[in-house]
């Protein structure tokens, strides 16, 4: 199993992704082949119901994201921590009394990681991956992460909670709707 330690080889990069994240003038190509996801691994997973719901069906709710990284150069490893929290609205804005959290950690190795790497313009020491790279990367993270909450809150769920399709780099507070059951199969 892949460790993210700190060290001076294996910087574990603290702040906000989006924090981190920064494009340079040179033209940068992200060839997919050469990125491989390694392992996913559920951290949290839970949906409350207050006793009082009678049927826990979302017809809106408000999400939150955290995203965090770390990366180990010399293992051309990347680690991605994403985690939502929710809480279910009525269509007044009101708490229904359903809320939850979900988050995973996600391995991948890069073959080419080193030409993705920028120099952080705080130069603080931290190692800092490039745009195009950190897109790619939270693009598969997300996505992934999306398939994986729908899944499993679907069991507990009568829709389940269907995330969002955002630019990955840009992760926050979003209101979001619950499937339509009208068009449920």
């Amino acid at each position: 199993m892949l460790r993210l330690v700190k060290t001076p080889t294996h910087l574990l990069l603290n702040r906000h992704l989006n924090e981190l994240i920064m494009d340079t003038n040179k033209e940068i190509r992200v060839n997919p082949d050469k990125i491989h996801l390694q392992s996913i691994r559920p951290l949290t997973d839970s949906i409350n119901i207050d006793p009082s719901v009678v049927e826990p069906t979302l017809i809106k709710y408000d999400v939150n994201f955290e995203v965090g990284s770390g990366l180990s150069i010399d293992n051309n490893a990347v680690k991605v921590l994403i985690k939502a929290t929710f809480k279910a609205m009525d269509e007044h804005d009101n708490a229904i009394g359903i809320d939850g959290a979900y988050s995973c950690e996600f391995i991948l190795t890069i073959d080419n990681l080193v030409d993705f790497i920028v120099k952080d313009q705080n130069d603080d020491g931290l190692v800092v991956l490039h745009g195009a790279m950190a897109g790619s990367i939270l693009g598969i993270c997300y996505s992934t992460f999306r398939g994986i909450v729908f899944s499993r809150s679907k069991c507990v769920l009568n829709t389940g909670i269907l995330l969002p399709i955002v630019d990955p780099l840009k992760l926050n507070t979003i209101k979001a709707l619950a499937p339509d059951k009208s068009t449920e199969q």
